[in-house]
């Protein structure tokens, strides 16, 4: 009689921050080909990694908030 292995997969935070990271910067990507925010008065060309995050999770969790672009 052989036996079995089973391998279960598992996922560690570092896989959850490097999945997280991916996805904010796709969605910003996405975001500063489009001309104006959508969600503050700039343009994406005036936004800065910190902004163009803040109005990334901005529009993403559907919540109203200032702006805390330096332009």
């Amino acid at each position: 009689m052989t036996s079995s292995t089973f391998v279960i997969a598992s996922t560690t935070s570092a896989d959850i921050g490097d999945l997280e990271r991916a996805s904010l910067l796709d969605d910003a990507a996405e975001g500063m080909n489009e001309e104006s925010c959508g969600v503050c008065p700039h343009p994406h060309a005036d936004h800065d990694a910190i902004a163009a995050r803040f109005c990334s999770a901005t529009r993403n969790g559907a919540i109203a908030r200032g702006c805390v672009c330096q332009a």
